[in-house]
């Protein structure tokens, strides 16, 4: 688009931070530090420090950005390429109900959705409405996941390797209580992934 278009667009809509950062992405060159660091038992894909990395997950978790959720799918494809993992399921951490009808999407279901990777999202059920995390220190974020999902399933077969997925990890407190959650229903350690931390 010519640059006129976005003058004149910018003076009547201005865009966020995160949207000019985003406006510099060419496809086909490599965008975002794929660095993956394993953090406790989680394995988070980038720095969230990234000025890249953090305006690709916040325009896609508040304002549906497809070129932000394109670009988190190549790096969970190039990620799960590269652990070799063939019998798996991708579980996204489903949204508290009120956060769901206040945004209308689950931007970690919209990054599977622009991949060719297995997932459900018939597994995991979140069944309490949980403060904010970003709020609360470690002790006060693992109180308020207590009991906040529900398994959906009874069994899955055996050999199913579960792998859970976040869009960020701070403290842990949410994937460990979806973990536990989904633990029942397979003989096997469930894989806990991020895209950044």
């Amino acid at each position: 688009m010519s640059q006129l278009f976005w003058v004149l667009l910018d003076t009547l809509f201005p865009p966020s931070e995160e949207e000019l950062v985003l406006r510099h992405w060419q496809e086909g060159k490599d965008y975002l530090d794929y660095n993956p660091t394993i953090i406790n038992f989680v394995t988070a894909l980038m720095s969230y420090k990234n000025p890249q990395v953090k305006a690709v997950i916040k325009t896609a978790k508040f304002n549906h950005n497809n070129k932000a959720f394109l670009l988190l799918a190549e790096i969970l494809e190039k990620h799960m390429a590269a652990t070799g993992l063939h019998n798996y399921v991708l579980v996204p951490i489903p949204l508290a109900p009120k956060r769901w009808r206040k945004r209308g999407y689950n931007q970690v279901e919209k990054v599977l959705s622009q991949t060719n990777l297995p997932y459900r999202t018939d597994l995991l059920k979140r069944v309490r409405n949980t403060k904010p995390q970003t709020s609360l220190d470690r002790g006060d974020r693992l109180k308020n996941m207590h009991n906040a999902f529900k398994c959906k399933v009874r069994k899955l077969p055996s050999d199913m390797q579960i792998v859970l997925l976040d869009d960020v990890y701070t403290t842990g407190a949410t994937m460990e209580a979806a973990r536990a959650t989904l633990a029942p229903l397979s003989p096997l350690p469930i894989i806990c992934i991020a895209l950044a931390h």
